[in-house]
């Protein structure tokens, strides 16, 4: 389900966890962790760089760029909120915030979080794949809905990107 509000409400932050996500953009490729989880089975799966929303963050795209420096030891330059998607989970909804960011720089050497050293946690690998329909098709991007937003906006998204580099 697509929600049109860009910032969260007084109403909706009561129930729902916020998460804020980057759709990464290096180039002409697409900037993901590659997942495998051995609870999940020993399939891999792919997630766009992001997490939770916390107290000390000015605003879902304040949390995208702190999750980018986190997951990646990347900087983000020009940022624009182009989904949000709510989706019902076991402990409530998650509203999760998409920025299409472009990457100024990563070095993976600098990431952090508590997340890489739990075990049974799995592995995120960081991974480029081009920015293109066939090979955003090619994976299994989670949550499936932002795979088929992508799949079908990826022109418009380039032409988007272009336009915050002008």
């Amino acid at each position: 389900m697509q929600r049109d509000s860009s910032e969260p409400s007084s109403a909706v932050l009561s129930g729902a966890r916020h998460t804020a996500r980057a759709i990464l953009l290096q180039g002409d490729f697409l900037v993901l962790i590659r997942r495998l989880q051995p609870s999940r089975g020993p399939e891999p799966y792919w997630v766009t760089v992001g997490g939770g929303i916390e107290p000390g963050d000015a605003g879902p795209e304040d949390t995208m760029r702190r999750e980018v420096k986190e997951e990646v030891g990347g900087v983000v330059g020009p940022a624009q909120q182009v989904l949000v998607l709510a989706e019902p989970k076991e402990e409530g909804e998650r509203l999760t915030y998409f920025f299409l960011a472009l990457l100024e720089s990563m070095d993976t050497s600098n990431r952090v979080g508590e997340e890489f050293s739990i075990p049974g946690r799995g592995t995120y690998d960081v991974e480029k794949i081009p920015f293109t329909r066939d090979a955003i098709t090619s994976i299994k991007l989670q949550p499936e809905e932002l795979a088929t937003y992508l799949a079908s906006n990826v022109d418009g998204l380039r032409l988007l990107a272009a336009s915050m580099t002008a």
